[in-house]
């Protein structure tokens, strides 16, 4: 008894100056969030923001910093055999709808407890946080044989997990834990859905608009494979507990001109796999959507270039992934979550995919996604905002992790 009431004192010691120097920091966090906020940093044009990430990192005296081919900007403090992985995204979805707004879109203004702008939830403000929980957790002197890496990486909102899978490859780093700032008001992600997206090409045979019947058209061939996706669809959105969803996502052909009978049509599917669907999956349902039509299918390849000019390559099947709720990177988020919001805290899994497709999906690596803001309803949207005491509060609970795995 002695010895737990020692525990839970040193535990509240801890807990209580973990508390005050994150709020002796509370300014300073806010006015890099906002710094952040104010840099537009659309998918491939993250280079503004990468600099002022690169120079915070320098600032609070990070071990090592740099910058990776693909344009991840990476630092480190810390040493030991444990390594913890923070990660977050510089790049945003563009804003198309400025004058909607209530308040400036790269403002970071506060109003009313929140703080607006875009980025605010996904997620630049989980990377302002993470750089600073680190540096924090360090200062306290709590990284007893610890080592912790902080990522501001690229290319997520269209690339999931290629900057980080090859952060990871170019610098042979291997972390045993990593921590994703996704958005998920601050409920601990043990897992989430994959994805895949999948062409599918119908051939026909072109002729002029005037004399249809030279030709064969691959729209009409087209409906039978569609009314076969609508079916699908509904089937697997009724199916009980977790499943993987369908959606016919884009529609193309290649026509000659508008007064000629299409050569080929085409149709996207956003095919979302749930932990019991892998590749085998995607190809008993191609095989039934096609079957007795001239069609083929083919995972789509999509090709990008970062802000360093370096070529990336998304290959769109990304997989599901979960780990046990008896892991330890679990519990110790449980207890993080727990000791700073003092309530009970259980894992979730999410239905969007992030670059935990990398670590945790293809690699293999213990993997949870935390972060502050509401993404359902909040990111990509109009008026984005985060709470500005989620923030807070979710550097705290960073903080924990780095002195507590």
């Amino acid at each position: 008894d002695l010895h737990k009431e020692y525990r839970r004192q040193r535990q509240m010691c801890i807990r209580d100056s973990m508390h005050a120097a994150v709020e002796a920091k509370r300014e300073e966090i806010l006015a890099f969030v906002r710094e952040l906020v104010s840099i537009r940093s659309v998918t491939g044009q993250e280079a503004p923001v990468a600099a002022v990430v690169e120079k915070k990192l320098r600032e609070l005296g990070f071990d090592d910093v740099q910058t990776d081919r693909t344009g991840n900007v990476i630092g480190s403090v810390g040493t030991g055999a444990t390594t913890i992985l923070f990660d977050g995204h510089m790049d945003t979805v563009d804003v198309i709808d400025e004058d909607r707004w209530t308040y400036p879109p790269f403002s970071g203004q506060i109003a009313d407890g929140n703080m607006y702008g875009r980025g605010t939830v996904d997620m630049k403000g989980a990377l302002a946080i993470s750089i600073y929980a680190a540096a924090i957790a360090r200062d306290l002197g709590l990284l007893g044989g610890r080592k912790v890496y902080v990522a501001g990486s690229v290319m997520e909102e269209d690339y999931d997990g290629v900057a980080v899978h090859n952060l990871l490859r170019d610098l042979s780093l291997r972390p045993d834990y990593v921590i994703f700032g996704e958005a998920t008001g601050m409920e601990i992600c043990r897992g989430h859905n994959g994805r895949a997206l999948i062409e599918i090409t119908v051939h026909g045979k072109a002729a002029h608009g005037s004399r249809p019947e030279l030709g064969i058209n691959p729209v009409y061939r087209q409906q039978a494979v569609v009314a076969r996706i609508e079916a699908l669809a509904a089937k697997l959105s009724a199916t009980p507990g977790e499943h993987g969803t369908l959606s016919l996502t884009n529609v193309n052909c290649v026509t000659a001109s508008n007064n000629s009978v299409p050569e080929s049509s085409s149709i996207v599917l956003d095919r979302r796999l749930c932990i019991t669907e892998n590749r085998q999956t995607i190809e008993q349902e191609m095989a039934f959507l096609l079957d007795g039509v001239d069609a083929e299918w083919k995972i789509c390849d999509i090709p990008g270039v970062s802000w360093t000019g370096q070529p990336v390559l998304l290959r769109s099947y990304l997989p599901a992934w979960e780990i046990p709720e008896d892991s330890r990177l679990v519990q110790k988020a449980k207890e993080a979550c727990r000791i700073v919001f003092d309530k009970p805290y259980d894992a979730v899994k999410l239905v969007y995919t992030t670059d935990a497709v990398a670590t945790a999906g293809e690699l293999g690596i213990p993997t949870i996604v935390l972060g502050p803001g509401d993404s359902n309803c909040h990111a990509h949207g109009t008026d984005e905002y985060c709470p500005v005491e989620e923030l807070i509060r979710a550097c705290e609970v960073y903080v924990q992790l780095c002195a507590s795995l």
